[in-house]
This record gives structure tokens, sequence and C-alpha cells, in this order.
């Protein structure tokens, strides 16, 4: 009796573990991922060997996948296992393979752009920075904070700046650490705060700040921002990978990916709601 009981825990733990795991659907072939959509206009198809491909920005592309661009259409992908972003011009029917991509018969021609080798290997599992994103863009908001947002390199003496679109009387600055245990907390009438020279941030930790507007309404009027505090050094290495000033928006969404899987979530939110809107990027400075 006492190993059947243990037969069975066995059982159920086996069935558990293969739940959990990301297997294909039953009749599918498992097809490795060539590549991820990175910028999409106009009309475009694409049809993999398991069916259709729904395209969008993020979606994953699976090797030997077709692709029918339209007629002053764009499509620009992704390619991880050679760092490089690939764009498709219509008219024009590709196939996009790991490494490659084919034109099938005439089409105006491939431009491929060598990225980063830091870029090599990356994998999109970041779905949920254009969730964050979408929030966070949500139209134009009565109060903005604007640094620091992502990370920063002051160490003491760090400045906050933020702006309202109607002038409030008084602000609630508070900062708090990552465990979210309060740092300094007061009022001001402007729409900047030095810390006090008393409060020094350290590298490699994370903080979490806000601005209320006083008017004795709740959480309508409060914004919050996250940043990390990183050596210059480290920000030297990560802005050396940045895009070049007027890249393509896709290459911003590139670099927000690999930020993320490096554990930059925060920078990488910022980047990535800056790379949706309809402005030319620039290297922040």
């Amino acid at each position: 009796m006492k190993l059947d009981f243990h037969l069975h825990r066995l059982f159920v733990t086996l069935i558990l573990l293969a739940s959990s795991l990301d297997l294909p659907a039953a009749g599918k072939n498992v097809i490795p991922v060539a590549g991820y959509v990175v910028e999409l206009s106009g009309s475009v198809s694409a049809r993999s060997r398991n069916g259709v491909v729904h395209l969008d920005v993020m979606t994953q592309i699976p090797a030997g996948t077709t692709v029918t661009v339209l007629k002053q259409a764009q499509l620009s992908v992704f390619l991880p296992a050679v760092a490089e972003s690939v764009t498709l011009s219509g008219p024009g029917i590709y196939v996009i393979e790991e490494k490659v991509v084919r034109a099938n018969g005439a089409a105006p021609g491939i431009e491929r752009r060598a990225l980063s080798t830091n870029f090599s290997g990356l994998r999109f599992k970041s779905e949920a920075l254009a969730q964050t994103s979408l929030i966070m863009r949500g139209g134009a908001t009565e109060l903005e904070l604007l640094e620091p947002v992502g990370m920063t390199t002051q160490m003491r003496d760090t400045r906050f700046v933020w702006h309202s679109a109607s002038r409030a009387e008084v602000y609630e600055f508070t900062l708090a650490d990552q465990d979210g245990a309060t740092i300094h907390r007061t009022k001001t009438n402007g729409e900047e705060l030095t810390l006090p020279p008393e409060i020094a941030l350290h590298a490699g930790d994370s903080y979490v700040w806000s601005v209320r507007v006083d008017t004795g309404q709740p959480a309508a009027n409060l914004r919050v921002a996250r940043f990390n505090v990183v050596m210059p050094d480290e920000k030297a290495r990560l802005e050396a990978v940045q895009p070049a000033r007027g890249s393509p928006r896709g290459d911003w969404l590139i670099y927000a990916v690999w930020l993320d899987e490096s554990g930059y979530s925060d920078w990488a939110r910022r980047t990535f709601t800056r790379c949706c809107s309809e402005v030319t990027l620039a290297p922040e400075h």
C-alpha cells in the first residue's frame, strides 16, 4: 500500500511536469524560430509549414516561412542567429530561414544590416514590454516624470525632474528603495528636486520615486517611475550598443529586448515606449 502511494505521487508529479513544458500541439512539427518581426507596414502575409502566421511586431517567424509582401509594403525581421536586421520590400515573395532570407522569384531586393554582436542569439521573451508600453503610452498625462527613469549614474546629489501640464502649487515627492522602504519624502512647489547630501544611492540597486499633485485628490494625480543605479563604465557599455541617431524603430525594439534580457527592465520599458512613438529617436545623454 505504501509503495502504491509513492508510485501514485510519482505519477502525479510526472503529469504536472509534462503539463508545465511548452510542448508542441499534436500533429504539428517543431520548427525552430528564424526571426522576429520588428517593423511592419502595408499588406504582408506569411505561412509556415504549420499554417498561417499572424504577423505583428514581436511575432516569431518559424524557419522556412514564406512571406508575401504586397506593393508599397515592407517587413523588417531580426535574425538572431546572425544578428542582422533584414528589410523586405514589396511586391515580392520571400522565404525566411534561420541565417538567410531568399527572394522567391523577382523582388525589389533584400536590405541586410548587421547589428551589434551582443544581440547574437537574442530571443524575444519580452511580450510584457508591449503591454507595459501600451499602459505607459495611454495618451497625454497631466503629470509626467522625466528623470531619472530607467537608470542613472548619480549616487549623490541625485536630481529628479518632472513636468505638470497645469502647474500645481504643491507636489509631494517620495523616494523608496527596491523593498519599498521610504528613503525620502518631502513637499515642494517646483518641478525638480535634488536629494539632500546625506542621502546616497547605491550602485546595483533599484529605486522607485513618485510625485503626487497635492490637491487632496487620490491616485489619479500620482505618477511612479523606477530606475537602476549603475557605475559609469557599465552605463558606457550599455550605451555603446545603443542604436545610432536616426536608426529604424526596429533597431530600438531589439535594443529594448536586449536590455530587458540583460536585467535592465526599467530602462528597457522606457526605450520600448519611446520606440513606439512617432518621433525620430536619438541616443540619450
